[in-house]
């Protein structure tokens, strides 16, 4: 938070947030978090220091949700065209209430598969786009968070009379 919230992601080789805010854009910027999600330049601000120049972003960004995040209406469209999704829809009928305890166990492997899996595939596409390459039902989930993100798709989307402007 406050003015240096990417000070701690120098040097990461993932960023995890399980819990994202509705606000998701509240400390970070959108610009920056564009750029980060398409792996370009970022300058990184440091309390007291001298800012830094990722002159190309590594590390992927999973963020957790229940919700879709809200942008302003400047980035939504370009923001949720970069947003992958991975949607859970099972329901959990017989909750374990040791399963926490048991997921932190796996956590670093988990992760470690995760960043070696996308790793991995970045090596194999190269500098291509990476939303060409994901499984089909991902790219449908993304879409349906682009028709709920996007101003144009919800022009679009409306009925002849609607899209009428006094």
């Amino acid at each position: 938070d406050g003015p240096f919230p990417l000070e701690g992601f120098l040097g990461k080789r993932v960023i995890v947030n399980k819990e994202t805010e509705k606000k998701m854009i509240k400390s970070v910027n959108e610009s920056d978090l564009k750029s980060m999600a398409s792996g370009e330049a970022v300058t990184i601000n440091r309390k007291n220091k001298t800012p830094i120049r990722v002159t190309k972003w590594h590390a992927p960004i999973a963020l957790g949700s229940n919700y879709l995040p809200s942008f302003s209406k400047e980035n939504s469209d370009a923001l949720g065209r970069r947003i992958v999704p991975i949607h859970h829809g099972n329901v959990v009928k017989d909750r374990d209430t040791g399963l926490k305890a048991k997921l932190l166990k796996e956590l670093p492997n988990i992760t470690a598969k995760i960043v070696n899996s996308y790793h991995a595939l970045r090596r194999e596409i190269g500098e291509g786009d990476i939303m060409q390459h994901l499984p089909e039902q991902i790219k449908e989930w993304g879409g349906d968070i682009r028709s709920q993100t996007s101003k144009l798709h919800e022009f679009l989307s409306m009925e002849g009379g609607e899209r009428l402007v006094n």
